[in-house]
């Protein structure tokens, strides 16, 4: 029973443009990477958490929407009169949602943080803001940081 559930998976990854080379147009394109788990944001293209890099946006003939706009790095606005609250901005694509998302202030990945002690989490059930807590929010706070971005997990089951 394991077989047709790998097969199932390898379609499946095949049909999302997830091939898995680190050659164009997977692993980079103009973009660049720091080589690390979480990849630079770069431009439209942005990357995913293991991902080999950025790129510059989707492949020739491919629509908004599609699955490179999926991998797309999104800054998170400020909400306004609220220290340390962000919009989660809209889904890029269809296949993903702001239940699963992650976060970085100045490129760099900060935990979620249930306890509201140290990190980021939703400010409710409706999915659409973030509040970041502790340094991070101190750092955001005090100017030593002013960047936050999104990206959104693809959960493929």
């Amino acid at each position: 029973m394991v077989r047709p559930v790998v097969l199932i998976f390898a379609a499946f990854a095949s049909a999302a443009g997830c091939g898995g080379t680190l050659a164009p147009p997977d692993g980079g394109g103009s973009g660049g990477s720091t080589g690390g788990v979480f990849p630079r944001p770069t431009g439209s293209g942005g990357g995913v958490p293991g991902d080999a890099g950025g790129g510059s946006g989707g492949a020739p003939g491919e629509t908004e929407g599609g699955a490179r706009d999926c991998t797309k790095y999104l800054p998170a606005p400020p909400v306004a009169g609220a220290p340390c609250r962000y919009e989660i901005p809209a889904p890029p694509c269809h296949a993903v949602d702001r239940s699963r998302i992650g976060v970085l202030i100045d490129d760099i990945p900060i935990p979620r943080d249930t306890t509201g002690e140290n990190g980021w989490d939703y400010t409710d059930a409706t999915f659409t803001t973030i509040e970041i807590h502790g340094a991070s929010c101190d750092a955001l706070m005090n100017g030593s940081a002013s960047a936050v971005t999104v990206f959104f997990y693809i959960i493929l089951i």
